[in-house]
C-alpha cells in the first residue's frame, strides 16, 4: 500500500486557489489573459478530440435495449393515457405548431373517436386473446386484430370508445378474412 502524500502548506493553498478558479465558470481567456488562454482552451480541446471513449459490444448493447423494453414498468409507461397524450402534445407542436388543447379544438370529432378507441384497445392485454402467437400480416399468412362491433359503427351509434376498445370487443382472425370484413358487423 502506499504511504498517503504529503502536501506543503503552500501547495495546499495553491491547489485550493486553482480549484477556485476552475469553479468560477470564467472563460480561460479570463482565467489566463488572452494569449495563454487561447493556447491552453486549444491545448485542451485537441485533447478531447482524441479521446475515444470505451465502446460498448453489441451484445451488451441488444441485451440493455431488449431487458428495458421488456421490462413490465416500460411497457406499462408506454401504454398508459400519459404518455400517449405527452407524444400527441409534442407531435401537436411540431408538425402543426400548436398546443394539444389547439389540436382537439381543431380535429374533428370522428378522428378524436378513433383515436380514443385504439388508445383503449392498445391498453388491453392483448396477449389473453386466442390466436395472439399468429399475429402478423399477408406475407407470413398472419392474424389481425379485430373489433368485432367496427370502430367505424361505435361512431355512428355513438357508442362510448370504452366498449368498442374493451377486450371483449376483440378477436385475431385471418388477415384476408379481416380485410374482407372491412367495417361490417358480422
Amino acid at each position: 500500500m502506499k504511504p498517503k502524500r504529503k502536501f506543503s502548506e503552500s501547495h495546499k493553498e495553491k491547489i485550493s486557489i486553482a480549484l477556485k478558479k476552475y469553479r468560477t465558470g470564467k472563460t480561460y481567456e479570463e482565467l489566463y489573459g488572452k494569449e495563454n488562454g487561447e493556447k491552453i482552451a486549444k491545448a485542451h480541446s485537441d485533447k478531447l478530440k482524441n479521446r475515444k471513449r470505451p465502446e460498448f459490444s453489441k451484445e451488451w448493447k441488444e441485451n440493455m435495449s431488449k431487458s428495458r423494453k421488456n421490462s413490465k414498468v416500460y411497457q406499462e409507461w408506454m401504454n398508459s393515457f400519459e404518455y400517449k397524450e405527452k407524444r400527441r402534445a409534442i407531435n401537436a407542436m411540431r408538425f402543426y405548431g400548436i398546443t394539444l388543447e389547439d389540436w382537439y379544438n381543431m380535429a374533428d370529432d370522428k378522428r378524436l373517436y378513433y383515436l380514443k378507441v385504439r388508445s383503449i384497445t392498445k391498453s388491453q392485454n392483448l396477449k389473453e386473446l386466442e390466436n395472439y402467437d399468429k399475429r402478423g400480416n399477408s406475407k407470413n399468412n398472419g392474424y389481425h386484430l379485430d373489433h368485432k362491433y367496427p370502430i367505424s359503427l361505435g361512431y355512428l351509434n355513438k357508442i362510448p370508445p370504452e366498449q368498442i376498445g374493451h377486450i371483449d370487443n376483440l378477436k385475431f382472425i385471418p388477415w384476408r378474412e379481416n380485410i374482407m370484413k372491412s367495417n361490417k358487423l358480422i
